[in-house]
């Protein structure tokens, strides 16, 4: 999965869950700014159980 949609799943910002995947050693490709992390189904779970619960997506709807 990726950070889209793993945002998109927990109903969180993009960038809790970027944050978060640099903190906690979620799999990537490319390097830098151009990072794309690889989410596993364990990897999402860790997320979901995060201690802080972050900032939630704005709903543009």
């Amino acid at each position: 999965m990726t950070t889209n949609e793993i945002a998109e799943k927990a109903g969180c910002a993009s960038i809790t869950v970027r944050k978060w995947a640099a903190e906690n050693n979620v799999r990537f490709i490319g390097e830098g700014r151009r990072k794309t992390y690889l989410f596993t189904e364990d990897d999402y779970e860790r997320f979901l159980k995060r201690a802080k619960p972050g900032k939630r997506a704005k709903n543009n709807g």
